[in-house]
Order: C-alpha cells, then sequence, then structure tokens
C-alpha cells in the first residue's frame, strides 16, 4: 500500500490505513445528498450550483459490468474544489478516473473493491473546466465506462494576494499554506508549484501545526485544541483543555495547549503546556543581569498525551534546563504578568530514534529529549549564559562559516544527524550575556550536521533572501522537501520588503514570502508572496507553518499525470 511521507513521521500499519480509509468514505455515505439521480440521468453540481445533465442508457451490454450513472456533489461544507464522484456497480469493482482540464491530464486509481463507491475528487483548480473518464472495473473483467463533465467554480471566501516571483526548477507537488487573520477567514489553503490553489479547508480558528499525515488525514492545533480531520472536513476527534473543553472534546488534564500538535502512528500526540513555576534569582534586566529577584515564570511542559487524552509523561524545561539562563525577550513579562522564559514553540521526531527535538524561542536553543526519559541529550544554540553543568550538553561549532541561530522556528531532524531549521535572528543575533558586534536583524534557512558522539556541529547551508535581507520577526518553517532535497521556507510577519513598508504601498502590514531554496549552493527556486490590499485587511495575513506534499490522496491511492 502506497504511504505519503511528511515531517520525519513513520507510516501508519495496514489495519489503520483501511480504518482511515473507511472513515473518510463513510462520513459521505448519505444517499439524500446532491447529485443522486436515477441511472438515466447524471447531474453534477459544483459551490456555485451550476449543473450539467446528461441522459443515456448506463444499463450493461455484453461483456459490461452493470453500473449506476456516476453523480458528482461537493466534498463538504468546509473545503472548496473537492468534489465526491459516486457510483454503484453490480458486482465488486476497482474505480478509476482520468482528470483532464484540457492543459493536463492525470490518472487516479483507488484501492478498494465495492459496490457502493464514494470517490473524492481532490487536486481541482477553481473556474475550470474539466471532463471525468469514469471507468470501474470487476475481478472477472467485466468493465463499464461513463464521460462526466464539471465546471469547477470560483473561490467564494477572502483570499490573499499571490504573486508567484521566481519558479525555477522547484520541487513538483503542492504547498499547505495555514493562513488567516482576525479579519479574515482562517483557511488551510493548497497551491501547486505554480501558485494555484488546489484545496481550501475552512477551520474558523487560529490555525498553527498544521500537518498531512501518512494516513491521508490533517492534524492540526486549532484555537489551542489538537484536531484531527479528514480531507473532506468532517471532524475525526478533538482533544481539549479544562479551558476550552466543549462536550465533544476528549479531556485533557491540562488548562491549555499551545503551538504543537505532533501526532503519532499509535495514535498518541506530543503538545506543550504552560506551567507557573517560582524561580529563585531570576534576572529581570536584560542590561545588568547581576539585578535578581524570586520571580514566577511561564514554564512550558512537553506532553506526550494518549488517545485517550490521558497523559503519558510531562517534562518541565524549566527544570531540565536552566531557569535563570535569559535572552533579552525572557525579561519580559507576557500579559499574564509572568516571565515568558522559555517559549517553546515546536516538536519534531528524530528518524530512526526514541528522540524528539523541542525548540525553545527564549532560549535561543533547540534540545534533543529521550522520548520516554525526557533526559536532555544535547543543547543546539550559542553558549552564552549556560552554567558549568551544562557545558558537556553544549554542541561545539566546527569549521567556517558558521553562525548559530537567534529565535528559530520549525526545526527539521534527519536520520543522518542533520537539524534544518528556520533561524529568525531576532534581538540582532546577540544575547545580554555577550559582547559580540551588533548586526541587523535578518531571517534565514539554515542547515547543521551534528556529531552526537563528538558532541560537535557543522554549518551545512544557508539561504537569505533579499537586499537588505527579509526579516520576519515571529512565526516561520523550515520543511525538507523529499525528492530535491530542497527546503520549503515560511517567512511570516514581515512588515516590510526591499527596505519598504508594505503599508507604504497600499498593503496590509504583515506580508508572508514562501521560499523553496537549495541551501548547499544558496540558490532559490520557488518564491510566492502573500499580501492584502490595505483597504480590505489592514493587518495583512499570518502564517503559522507552511509544508509540502506531494499529493492530498489517501494512501493506497495511485496518481499518475498522463500529459504535462
Amino acid at each position: 500500500m502506497g504511504t505519503i511521507w511528511n515531517s520525519s513521521r513513520a507510516p501508519l500499519g495496514g489495519d489503520t490505513l483501511r480504518a482511515m480509509w473507511n472513515l473518510l468514505l463513510a462520513c459521505s455515505n448519505d444517499d439524500s445528498g446532491p447529485g443522486r439521480r436515477d441511472d438515466s440521468t447524471i447531474e453534477l453540481v459544483d459551490h456555485t450550483g451550476v449543473v450539467t445533465d446528461h441522459t443515456g442508457d448506463h444499463s450493461a451490454g455484453p461483456g459490461e459490468l452493470g453500473a449506476s450513472a456516476a453523480t458528482l456533489e461537493n466534498g463538504g461544507d468546509n473545503v472548496r474544489l473537492v468534489q465526491l464522484l459516486r457510483i454503484t456497480t453490480e458486482a465488486p469493482s476497482l474505480a478509476s478516473l482520468v482528470i483532464d482540464d484540457g492543459v493536463r491530464a492525470r490518472r487516479v486509481s483507488f484501492p478498494t473493491l465495492a459496490t457502493e463507491h464514494a470517490l473524492p475528487i481532490l487536486e481541482l483548480h477553481p473556474s475550470t473546466d474539466y471532463t471525468i473518464d469514469v471507468t470501474v472495473v470487476a475481478e472477472d473483467g467485466r468493465s463499464a465506462t461513463q464521460t462526466l463533465s464539471l465546471t469547477t467554480a470560483a473561490l467564494d471566501l477572502l483570499m490573499p494576494i499571490m504573486e508567484l516571483k521566481h519558479n525555477d526548477g522547484a520541487e513538483p507537488g503542492y504547498r499547505v499554506i495555514p493562513i488567516g487573520d482576525e479579519d479574515a477567514p482562517y483557511i488551510v489553503l493548497v497551491v501547486d508549484e505554480q501558485a494555484q490553489p488546489v484545496y481550501v479547508l475552512r477551520t474558523n480558528g487560529d490555525t498553527k501545526s498544521v500537518q498531512f499525515q501518512a494516513d491521508g488525514t490533517w492534524g492540526m492545533l486549532l484555537d489551542g485544541k489538537p484536531h484531527l480531520r479528514t480531507v473532506l472536513g468532517d471532524e475525526i476527534e478533538t482533544w481539549s483543555g479544562t479551558r476550552y473543553l466543549q462536550k465533544t472534546d476528549t479531556p485533557v488534564d491540562v488548562l491549555s495547549m499551545h503551538h504543537e500538535a505532533l501526532f503519532e502512528p499509535d495514535g498518541t500526540f506530543w503538545s506543550l503546556t504552560k506551567d507557573i513555576k517560582l524561580v529563585l534569582g531570576y534576572p529581570t534586566n536584560p542590561d545588568n543581569l547581576s539585578r535578581t529577584s524570586p520571580e514566577q515564570i511561564d514554564d512550558d511542559l512537553v506532553l506526550h498525551v494518549a488517545a485517550d487524552g490521558s497523559i503519558l509523561s510531562s517534562w518541565s524545561l524549566a527544570e531540565t534546563l536552566h531557569p535563570q539562563r535569559v535572552s533579552a525577550d525572557s525579561t519580559v513579562t507576557n500579559p499574564s504578568g509572568y516571565y515568558d522564559w522559555g517559549h517553546a514553540n515546536g516538536i519534531v521526531n528524530v528518524p530512526g530514534e526514541n528522540a524528539i527535538l523541542v525548540s525553545l524561542r527564549h532560549q535561543d536553543a533547540v534540545v534533543k529529549l529521550d522520548a520516554t526519559t525526557g533526559a536532555l541529550i544535547w543543547i543546539l544554540g550559542n553558549h552564552d549564559g549556560w552554567p558549568t553543568e551544562f557545558q558537556p550538553y553544549l554542541l561545539e561549532p566546527v569549521g567556517t562559516p558558521f553562525a548559530w541561530q537567534f529565535h528559530q522556528h520549525g526545526p527539521w531532524a534527519t536520520a543522518d544527524g542533520r537539524v534544518i531549521l528556520f533561524d529568525n535572528g531576532n534581538a540582532k543575533r546577540t544575547t545580554p550575556y555577550s559582547d559580540d558586534p551588533i548586526e541587523p536583524n535578518y531571517s534565514r534557512l539554515v542547515s547543521y550536521q551534528i556529531d552526537e558522539v563528538a558532541k560537535t556541529i557543522t554549518q551545512l547551508g544557508e539561504f537569505i533572501e533579499g537586499i537588505p535581507p527579509l526579516y520576519a520577526s515571529t512565526l516561520g518553517n523550515a520543511d525538507l522537501l523529499p525528492v530535491t532535497g530542497h527546503v520549503l521556507g515560511t517567512y511570516s510577519y514581515l512588515y516590510r520588503e526591499g527596505g519598504v513598508i508594505n503599508e507604504d504601498v497600499g498593503l496590509g502590514a504583515r506580508s508572508v514570502r514562501l521560499l523553496e531554496a537549495d541551501l548547499d549552493t544558496g540558490t532559490k527556486h520557488w518564491d510566492l508572496r502573500l499580501t492584502s490590499d490595505i483597504e480590505v485587511l489592514d493587518r495583512g495575513y499570518q502564517v503559522d507553518r507552511a509544508s509540502f506534499v506531494s499529493t492530498l490522496y489517501p494512501p493506497g491511492v495511485v496518481e499518475e499525470w498522463l500529459t504535462e
């Protein structure tokens, strides 16, 4: 059975894949939905209500498989550019589709023998005419074919302005963009390498940590709650802490969760929560570190949660690390009045190991922890301010050029010891402990090689964009692409580009750039800019972590491009 890989996740087992596939189809088995007609009429309905009728005799002839007229209906209320095709055959059959827009054609073959087929049609462009050839084949070789027509609708949601600035050697596939604002719908927008939308999932809340799972479902953190949804937009499960708990949620015994929902093949997930901790001798002035006092900090706990909501493990990062070590931002109180000491913002698996990486923005550090015990293995970050007992865990830089990351997001781990991350570059790349020259703020994508035995780190490559360089003060991601080895970087919260303030040229305050680059050569291969008109959305958009998928079809479905 085919497998979709993403974010260093292992594939699910066959039984789990079949269960998720059955769940996907079960979510759309209402025979009363639009498009259901008798055998002599095919009615195709898109999101605008445009209908095309086809009549004809679909009864079986000699050597043919008896099949009902195929029908199409909208994929779901929360999705756009998704259709569901239904067809019934007199004997169990396999179904395949050839989808042709007049420019490119592809064959999509589904893996399940059935008499009642409910097949998602995905990766469609808006406002486009398609022909769809439907073929069903029984085990004894009998077959039936039908040809349908479909005109997809224009998108009916407020969308960002998308400008494809560069496309040269980009990896074929799809870019997943969680985007929105308080005054615009939060959506998961998927575009192809030509920056054309092929899928929209409306999430109706602040959407973070979106991953397309190996089982063909969506995992995400939505308004502080881990969610699983089908590709048709239907809710599978929601977990919640006590602060936002609803009747239908699976409860987790914490107040709330933040930044991360990393789902595992066994049904468990990793997340982060806050815990108030009193720290004696906490520095509160970055310009005078000797000025200390007892202070309450917002500690981050790493959570491993079972599918039933029970907490399998919970580790305090302040207890694992040094709670008196600070950056400029950890000497500022948050809206609750506590010092945001660590500001953990991401968790990722280490492939082939029982270990995870955790990113702490306000420590300018990525730490490797044992996934069973929470024991510290190493610290990736500048050495400023770490006391003697932590020296054995610090990675020693070797080779040139080399530069540490600052206020990073979105680490990615590989099986050969590489760590790739988005280096935001805050605080002019310095710390309260450092007398290094202050540099201008700039962001970059960076790749490091770690020798865990020697406890050394080498910078393999980096990518910096623009003159002056782009600077994304918060959020961000680095996603390693599976075929080319390029890295897709998310530059969120850009208030100026090319030295020009967005609002001065009539744009919303925040713009976003998605850049695909080869870090070994520093070569840019793809560049998408997302903006808003200041009169429409004055704050602009935020994007948490854009990522890459090769297909949106569930496992086992085979997609072949027939024409380019």
